[in-house]
Formats: C-alpha cells, structure tokens, sequence
C-alpha cells in the first residue's frame, strides 16, 4: 500500500467491543504515516483502514 491515498479513521463505537486504536496528535496533514489497522476493501483499488477493534491499531508518523 506504500505510495497510495487510503482513508484511517476512528468510529463511534462501544470500546468494550470494539477497542479504540491510537491516533498521533502531532499528525498535520501532508504528514507521511504509518497505519496499522483492519483494511476494508471498498471497491476495485479503493481501501479504507479502520482503527477500532483493537488497541493495538495506529496511525503515527512514518518516522516512529
């Protein structure tokens, strides 16, 4: 996935369920991240990243 534009995101969910994963505050957009999260297929080449359903999913910078 190095190179393309895929949506991360946090949801709304019941933590006790779905555990919150972590977002780096210092991120600024045009920031290079990397994210580790559930990938979902939205359609042909076209992912989001979702970062609920463990504590161990992120978005930091790249450099970390």
């Amino acid at each position: 996935m190095a190179g393309r534009e895929i949506s991360a995101y946090l949801t709304s969910a019941n933590p006790d369920e779905y555990p919150p994963g972590f977002i780096d505050p210092e991120i600024v957009a045009g920031d290079h991240v990397a994210v580790y999260g559930l990938l979902k297929t939205i359609g042909p080449g076209d992912y989001d990243i979702l970062l609920v359903g463990s504590e161990e999913y992120y978005i930091k910078p790249a450099s970390s």
